[in-house]
């Protein structure tokens, strides 16, 4: 006598399912858009070493989002990794933003460096990493290879060490007013 109980409930749950709606009725927002990555360095001996973090990844789809709708930069944060306890070692931090198609875009600039690196565009960015944190990511972004170019300057340690990034991209509907 169980059947016809089975029968009922299979019945009952498809005709629930079928008012449901399908996935032609969703639409999709994206607002933000953020990468966590564990950024290597190799030891050196030098005044100065860059690492690429590939964005390809992060920002796949990008290209389905609406005509001209904007990215901006959000925040950035750059912390100690495995290997080190500290920045002291820094005399600068660069962060550049770089496609094929387009010249590198300087996103940071930090001098004497010895804690985490916090950055919001909106406040304590001066020169050309204000205007990064105003400008559209987009065409960088929706290129076949985007990446973050990762530069410290000053006695980098000697053996391999680590940074953690953290950053946010807000994606905007509409592009952004000129400036």
């Amino acid at each position: 006598m169980r059947a016809p109980a089975l029968v009922i409930t299979l019945a009952l749950a498809a005709a629930t399912a079928a008012c449901l709606p399908g996935p032609d009725d969703f639409t999709t927002h994206v607002s933000e858009i953020c990468v966590h990555a564990l950024v290597p360095f190799e030891g050196d001996t030098g005044q100065g070493v860059t690492t690429e973090v590939s964005l390809a990844e992060a920002v796949r789809g990008i290209d389905d989002l609406a005509d001209g709708a904007a990215v901006t930069l959000a925040s950035l944060t750059l912390a100690p990794g495995p290997g080190i306890t500290d920045f002291s070692f820094a005399e600068r931090v660069e962060i550049d933003l770089a496609s094929e198609d387009a010249p590198t875009l300087r996103l940071v600039e930090v001098e004497d460096v010895t804690g985490v690196i916090d950055i919001e565009p909106t406040g304590g960015l001066t020169g050309d990493s204000a205007a990064a944190g105003a400008s559209d990511l987009r065409p960088y972004l929706d290129s076949a290879e985007p990446a973050l170019h990762v530069t410290f300057l000053g006695q980098v340690p000697a053996t391999p060490w680590s940074v953690t990034l953290d950053a946010c991209l807000d994606v905007h509907d509409a592009p952004l007013p000129a400036r």
